[in-house]
């Protein structure tokens, strides 16, 4: 796959995962994927088995209508489902509400509209397997429930085993015996995103665990393959930072705050504005477009884009997560920088309530009598 079509790819990713955790269910942000030949109303009873209504009675006897899943396996791996082309829709107005980044040119025409099931291409495939798990999160987590928790951890299980694997030659493994192709390097990636998508999925130890090895995997191929002056390989992708992201997710649900805090503050400072302020063309994640691992590093153009998609909320999740451990006055220390570089209207929404909650905390709000 040509490297422009790939990252095409990967900014829209980012752009619905983007609409995904603001709760932008419909696509109003300009990011759609779809299956062809089915319908919207149809898109859960062909991705999930039993897909069907329960009528539940309210308080005063009223019947409410609740959709639910029965059981929560999915119709995806060599079901019917996974043989559909997934249609790729990014609307003119797509990544409009990032602030500080607009969507760069060319990319809406690489952006292929349709992937069809490809068994001769591993990596055109991978990418609509993992469309398509994006989509089912996104119903999912639409419905929420105790049901669409269990079956994200099947949606889990199910990445966990269609993920492309990484060639031997990219981690020192017999790499005499042939020269690394682009293919080669776009399935590392692919594996790297397979794995946070896996984190992102699932709760507690699980998050941690396949965090922890797209970061592993991360260092090792650039160590072992890119060879970097620094050895650890730490640096060369935003990937890291997602997976720390989702590691510190993990930390959250297994109550272990201060390592939660921790994480979060490490991905909220790589991605901070005095950091960008104080170096212009930053040396982790991000360099000018043509530079040397370009297809690791993201252009630092798109620095907002990753700031919106990690940096916010991880700066976010570590305000609630003070007020939560009664630290209210350092929350709202760190609260006013978050917004330096703009946010999202959902993200501007969201670090409101914070503030408030920490002014309520320390008792700096006064009902008059």
């Amino acid at each position: 796959m040509d490297w422009k079509v790939f990252r095409a790819l990967e900014t829209f990713a980012l752009l619905y995962d983007i609409q995904v955790d603001e709760e932008d269910y419909q696509a109003a942000g300009g990011c759609g994927i779809g299956l062809v030949g089915v319908e919207l109303e149809a898109l859960d009873e062909t991705l999930f088995v039993s897909y069907e209504p329960i009528i539940l009675r309210s308080p005063n006897r009223r019947r409410v209508p609740r959709r639910e899943w029965e059981r929560t396996r999915l119709r995806l791996g060599s079901d019917a489902a996974a043989a559909l082309p997934v249609a790729l829709n990014l609307e003119p107005g797509a990544g409009s509400g990032v602030p500080g980044w607009t969507l760069p040119d060319g990319v809406r025409e690489l952006l292929p509209e349709l992937l069809e099931p490809d068994g001769r291409s591993d990596v055109s495939e991978a990418w609509r397997c993992l469309l398509i798990a994006k989509l089912a999160r996104n119903r999912l987590m639409r419905a929420g429930g105790s049901m669409s928790e269990a079956a994200l951890d099947e949606l889990a299980s199910l990445l966990v085993k269609s993920m492309p694997r990484v060639p031997l030659v990219l981690i020192g493994s017999g790499s005499g015996s042939r020269d690394v192709t682009t293919e080669d390097r776009q399935k590392f990636l692919l594996r790297v995103l397979y794995l946070c998508e896996v984190a992102t999925c699932s709760a507690g130890l699980r998050s941690i665990a396949y965090s922890d090895e797209a970061t592993q995997l991360v260092q090792t191929v650039v160590s072992s393959f890119y060879q970097r002056p620094n050895g650890d390989g730490k640096g060369e992708t935003p990937y890291e930072l997602l997976a720390l992201y989702n590691k510190a997710q993990g930390r959250l649900h297994t109550r272990d705050h201060e390592e939660a805090l921790a994480l979060f503050g490490q991905v909220a400072d790589y991605l901070s504005q005095k950091r960008r302020s104080d170096c212009p063309q930053p040396s982790y994640y991000f360099e000018p477009a043509g530079e040397p691992l370009s297809d690791l590093r993201w252009d630092a153009t798109d620095w907002p884009l990753l700031r919106t998609y990690l940096g916010v909320p991880a700066a976010l999740q570590a305000a609630e997560t003070l007020i939560n451990l009664q630290r209210a006055h350092d929350a709202g220390v760190q609260l006013p920088s978050v917004a330096e570089a703009g946010l999202t209207p959902y993200q501007r929404c969201r670090n409101d309530v914070i503030v408030k909650k920490s002014e309520n905390d320390m008792g700096a709000h006064h009902v008059a009598p």
